[in-house]
């Protein structure tokens, strides 16, 4: 059970990425907070993949059955 969880937190440290925090010039008056995060390469592709998905994934698969279908019938019927 453990293993899993391990498993688990290894994935999502490389899917988060590292917390970067911003760092303020000496001179300049206003402060910064805050940060950004650094993802692996191969982390911002699946984070693409995965936005992808949630955003289009349905018409997506419906074009691809659709035109799977399409190209069913035609051989079907010659």
């Amino acid at each position: 059970m453990r293993i899993r969880s391990r498993l688990g937190d290894a994935i999502a440290r490389w899917y988060n990425g590292t917390y970067i925090l911003y760092v303020s010039q000496r001179d300049f008056r206003v402060l910064q907070r805050g940060g950004y995060y650094r993802r692996h390469w191969t982390a911002r592709r699946a984070r693409s993949i995965v936005r992808f998905h949630i955003l289009y994934g349905g018409t997506f698969w419906a074009i691809v059955i659709a035109v799977l279908f399409t190209y069913i019938a035609v051989r079907a019927f010659q």
